[in-house]
């Protein structure tokens, strides 16, 4: 089977087909259980006549039928047959279609071929010509192994490094705690995005990884990593060894592991190496932004930020954003002060787009409807934040559907009121546009640094 499959690849390659192989192993097969039951040998594509054939213009299937009757007439009649053949051209076709392979591979090669794939090509040949074809392939084949062994432990196998100022969870926060996050607790956060398949080759990089950043001078204290593995194909029982290390590395500092994004055949095997949420210090969430917003939450929270300096008011609120104080007892007028509870629908997706909300109190998710009753959570909007500002400024319909998590607290301003507002107070007007286009031009800026950071 293995040289059938060999020879077939070559034979794409050297007569430029594209053959179907599931067709190819069913005639092989057929053709090995009658050759069996008529007492014959197992047997598969000949390479070097069918490469011969092809090149002679021999494309059809008479070659293999006249083949098939040589061969039937000597087994039915002997081999003496064999006898009336002229040596010569056959021994020439031989000689030819060797030494034609032979420069295609060996001289040609040298070119064509990496040194380490052209080694494994003479390595081949030696050894079949000192043993025989099925010594010289099985080396081949460990040789290769070997190769691809060496070549993809060199694959970097973190696709990206980052810390919580870098990228965030995509939950809005009032200006004052995403600043918090941005400038000082984010660094806290140690985020590793893996990708590949993860066996011992690579996967002592992930702990090189952690040790260099626990090493790095100048660096806040490491108390959040998170792995994850979205981009992971797999790993071996080599690699779990390096992630038992990792927990115990996260033990010892007291940092909190957060497992991200893992596959059940993965989850399996983490349970199984006692890495679960039965564990203390270790979190699994199903996605990297869910892992980073408790992170967030629980860095907010145990600093205390939740419950110091945080504006509970919309006019302190709309101050922190940089909104001007004089302006903001003028610019309530224009506000109607709605309630929500948890599960109602402030902004339904395909719907106009006729106002926006400012969140005082409460959560808010940004939810995309897929249909079928499913929904993507794009994002998730705090006190101080608002929604429906680009769809408002854009006229055009909802794209997402805008669910309220909590209980919620928030202030309405409609089309016709900001109408209003440009007709009886120009100042204000410009004063809120200016407002919105930075809140917009900060939310832009975010996700410039996530960019930046990824493809640096």
């Amino acid at each position: 089977m293995i040289g059938f499959l060999l020879n077939a690849s070559a034979l794409e390659l050297t007569n430029r087909l594209d053959i179907e192989l599931n067709h190819e192993l069913k005639s092989v097969g057929y053709a090995n259980v009658i050759s069996g039951l008529l007492g014959g040998m197992i047997g598969y594509h000949m390479l070097g006549d069918t490469a011969l054939n092809y090149r002679v213009g021999a494309r059809g299937r008479l070659p293999g039928i006249l083949t098939g009757l040589v061969c039937a007439g000597t087994f039915l009649l002997g081999s003496s047959l064999l006898a009336y053949l002229p040596k010569q051209i056959l021994g020439g076709f031989l000689f030819f279609l060797g030494l034609d392979f032979l420069v295609e591979w060996i001289i040609a090669g040298w070119k064509k071929l990496s040194r380490s794939d052209y080694f494994v090509t003479l390595l081949i040949l030696i050894i079949i010509a000192s043993t025989n074809f099925l010594i010289g392939m099985g080396v081949g084949l460990a040789a290769t192994i070997v190769l691809f062994v060496v070549n993809y432990s060199r694959i970097n196998v973190v696709h990206h490094a980052l810390s919580g100022t870098e990228i965030k969870s995509n939950v809005e926060r009032c200006t004052y705690h995403e600043r918090v996050l941005s400038e000082n607790l984010g660094q806290h956060i140690f985020v590793l995005e893996l990708q590949g398949f993860i066996f011992f080759g690579t996967a002592n990089s992930v702990l090189e990884r952690i040790r260099a950043r626990q090493a790095e001078a100048g660096q806040a204290r490491m108390r959040y990593l998170i792995l994850d593995f979205r981009r992971a194909s797999g790993f071996d029982s080599s690699a779990s060894i390096s992630f038992l290390k990792c927990k115990q590395i996260s033990e010892s500092q007291k940092i909190e592991l957060v497992l991200t994004h893992l596959s059940p055949e993965m989850q399996r095997r983490f349970e199984m190496d006692g890495l679960s949420e039965d564990q203390p210090g270790i979190r699994i969430f199903p996605d990297l932004d869910h892992g980073l917003e408790w992170c967030e939450e629980d860095l907010l929270d145990v600093e205390e930020v939740t419950s110091l300096h945080t504006p509970v008011t919309l006019r302190a609120q709309l101050a922190d954003s940089g909104f001007e104080k004089t302006n903001t007892k003028r610019l309530l007028s224009y506000l109607e002060r709605v309630t929500f509870n948890a599960g109602e629908t402030l902004i339904q997706q395909g719907d106009d787009a006729d106002c926006l909300y400012f969140i005082e109190m409460g959560a808010v998710s940004i939810q995309l409807e897929l249909g079928n009753q499913k929904r993507v959570r794009l994002q998730t909007l705090g006190l101080g934040t608002a929604v429906g500002e680009s769809e408002l400024y854009l006229g055009k319909t909802c794209t997402a559907s805008a669910i309220a998590d909590s209980p919620v607290t928030a202030y309405r301003l409609t089309r016709a009121a900001l109408s209003e507002m440009k007709l009886n107070e120009p100042d204000l007007a410009a004063s809120f546009h200016e407002y919105s286009a930075r809140l917009l031009s900060e939310r832009l800026a975010a996700t410039t640094r996530t960019l930046e950071a990824m493809i640096r």
